[in-house]
């Protein structure tokens, strides 16, 4: 009886799995709320989660540049989805894989001037038509990880991006300058990094629902990209693992 009530489970399941997919448009994200917990987790692991390898680059490639701007007093804070893993996981979103933080235009000469800095960690400053500047490695069939630097203009009592390009597509991710001028500092994993000191609004405005929904909607290690959401469990909170400890290669 239970075997037969198994095989009628399985190919009703079934049926449904075939009707949701040929109506499924990929540009919009898979609920994969759907799915049986254990075919949920599978997908996330195969399909959606970044190798822990790529987590340890982006993790020493954020604490290289954390400390790097902070021993030369370039005021920095974390934005879009860095921001969001910072609050929400305390660390490395386990689904993103690069890294966005803003800095105030009148900054950018400082920047400039830490490209040397930069190379001897094994990094490029690379210039940005749309956001401002990317920290890249160096080597040139290395593209990945990569750090934005979005570069930002204070309007009133508002920060914004400065680069036409960034300020249309994210024309939520504007922060108040006070929540700048006194900067938070947030666990990112096995560091801390800064961030608006109130992050709760500028989060509820870019990600509504990010206290109980996760998403994906784009890879840049991938060409395609399987966009998804679902509910999140306790465990989807925790911040993604590195594959090796951090190094501490900025000097003091």
């Amino acid at each position: 009886m239970i075997k037969k009530l198994l095989i009628l489970f399985i190919f009703v399941y079934k049926g449904m799995i075939i009707k949701q997919a040929a109506s499924f448009d990929f540009n919009q994200p898979f609920n994969l709320d759907i799915l049986p917990y254990l075919a949920k987790q599978h997908i996330l692991a195969t399909e959606v989660y970044q190798p822990s390898f790529n987590n340890y680059q982006l993790y020493q490639m954020m604490k290289d540049t954390h400390e790097l701007f902070t021993k030369n007093d370039l005021n920095y804070w974390a934005v879009a989805g860095t921001l969001l893993g910072a609050v929400r996981h305390r660390g490395l979103i386990p689904w993103d894989d690069d890294l966005d933080i803003g800095i105030d235009q009148q900054d950018v000469p400082k920047l400039l001037s830490l490209e040397q800095p930069l190379e001897r960690l094994g990094y490029k400053l690379v210039p940005s038509d749309f956001l401002g500047y990317k920290i890249e490695h160096k080597k040139p069939s290395q593209a990945f990880p990569f750090l934005d630097i979005f570069v930002c203009e204070q309007k009133e009592d508002q920060y914004h991006y400065a680069y036409a390009g960034a300020r249309r597509a994210f024309s939520k991710e504007w922060i108040p300058v006070q929540d700048i001028v006194n900067r938070g500092f947030y666990s990112f994993g096995p560091f801390s990094i800064f961030g608006p000191a109130n992050a709760t609004p500028y989060l509820d405005r870019v990600f509504p629902g990010w206290q109980t929904t996760a998403m994906r909607t784009h890879s840049h290690t991938t060409k395609f990209c399987f966009k998804c959401h679902w509910t999140m469990a306790p465990e989807h909170r925790l911040p993604a693992s590195s594959l090796y400890p951090l190094l501490d290669r900025v000097g003091r």
